[in-house]
């Protein structure tokens, strides 16, 4: 079966969303089947551009390039001037250089509130061009087309080429995308929740990436249940046994006791403060705190502003390798939860399989499928994301009064990629 896989977020670019793709290209591609990925166009002026996570791909999956769209091209651009400009220290910046930088900043904030359904839509026309859609779809001849989201722009893609040359569509959801968490019943969620309705009831198969998801999906669609499945990201299985080995080569250890946080960071949603107020209490017990993340004024003046500078480091995202290595070094890796159980971040199966103890920081009240991985899997700890909560748990690690995880493949198994992405290749087949 030739199957043609759409997402933007696909080696050599990186994100969360990146290790989710490979996973699924790699699955389908050992079930044997012909897998192509239609992604961005190579070019190193996409700000996720990690070549080392290339390495991970199944040398037989073929790629194809759709140039990035118009607006993210300029964007893009932008972004390496601005920091050209400060790597070279001007202390001379021109009017030129404030007003692209205020509008390179601004403009993104406006685009994100009125582009629909998100700002990679330009990408959307890049592929669908008449002579760019032909000649894929000619050349590759697919039998399914998976469009995976985020963005939620490439699910119009698939729609578009399914409609368009009569190919089964099946969908892929990481990230949900009319009922986001705090999402608002304005006009634009009516507008869109209509084309996501003709989409979905196009689709064969819906994937979700997690159970709670899939729940809000078939009660607020009335979809049909039985063309929907949960496919976790899973963890690599190779991935658990690399981390065994380097962490019996990493013989220097930190004298500091080592907390790792990577990702994204948004107040109400993914929110650091009470992390940073507990850190705020423990300033003399030798405790360190490395924040990889996009470095933005806003985080800095907060760890100004408590006066932590000198035990948390705030710094830019690295390459995956790297930061597999940083997280191999940390005493404690730290996951912020979502406001609500529709999401399960790629990254968990990633702390699952390296097994450096995870302290989950959740934002709801009730169990989420989240904190029920951890737990059950035994490689961390579930905790309110509150200062004091916080505050209890890393205290009981710098007095060494918790045990350490020390996960179990065996028990770890059904979170595997291998066993979550079969569940995939299974229904795939059937169509």
């Amino acid at each position: 079966m030739k199957i043609l896989i759409i997402t933007p977020t696909f080696p050599p670019f990186g994100g969360a969303h990146t290790l989710r793709m490979i996973k699924m290209a790699n699955a389908l591609k050992r079930n044997g089947n012909e897998v192509h990925v239609l992604t961005y166009a190579y070019t190193r002026m996409h700000p996720s551009f990690d070549r080392t996570l290339i390495n991970h791909v199944d040398t037989e999956i073929i790629l194809h390039g759709a140039p990035i769209g118009l607006l993210h091209k300029r964007v893009y651009r932008q972004n390496i001037k601005i920091q050209n400009t400060k790597s070279k220290r001007k202390i001379k910046i021109g009017i030129k250089y404030i007003i692209n930088l205020i509008i390179n900043d601004t403009g993104k904030k406006i685009l994100q509130k009125i582009v629909v359904p998100d700002p990679l839509i330009d990408w959307y026309f890049s592929v669908i061009k008449k002579d760019n859609s032909d000649r894929l779809v000619n050349n590759i001849k697919p039998n399914v087309i998976i469009s995976c989201s985020m963005p939620s722009s490439v699910h119009l893609i698939g729609y578009k080429l399914s409609t368009k040359y009569d190919i089964p569509l099946v969908l892929d959801y990481a990230d949900p995308w009319v009922y986001f968490s705090g999402y608002k019943k304005t006009m634009r969620f009516y507008v869109e929740r209509i084309i996501e309705k003709k989409i979905l009831t196009r689709a064969r198969l819906i994937s979700f990436s997690a159970e709670g998801c899939r729940q809000v999906y078939c009660d607020k669609y009335k979809l049909n249940k039985n063309k929907t499945i949960t496919v976790m990201s899973g963890y690599e299985e190779k991935l658990f046994c690399e981390s065994k080995l380097l962490r019996k080569k990493a013989k220097i250890k930190n004298e500091n006791f080592q907390i790792l946080y990577g990702g994204a960071i948004q107040s109400g949603v993914r929110d650091i403060s009470p992390l940073l107020q507990a850190l705020g209490e423990l300033k003399d017990t030798g405790i360190k705190l490395l924040i990889r993340t996009d470095v933005t004024e806003k985080i800095v003046k907060k760890v100004n502003k408590l006066k932590l500078n000198d035990i948390v480091s705030v710094k830019n995202y690295v390459t995956f390798d790297e930061h597999l290595k940083e997280i191999i070094m940390a005493n404690v890796i730290i996951l912020l939860g979502n406001s609500s159980n529709i999401q399960i971040p790629s990254k968990l199966f990633n702390y699952i399989a390296i097994g450096t103890p995870i302290i989950y920081l959740t934002n709801i009240e009730k169990e989420d499928d989240v904190g029920k991985i951890i737990d059950e899997s035994g490689t961390g700890f579930v905790v309110k994301n509150k200062k004091e909560e916080i505050l209890h748990v890393l205290k009981r690690f710098l007095f060494k009064d918790m045990k350490l995880v020390d996960a179990d493949i065996n028990k770890l198994k059904k979170y595997s990629e291998k066993e979550q992405f079969a569940i995939l290749c299974k229904k795939v087949k059937k169509i």
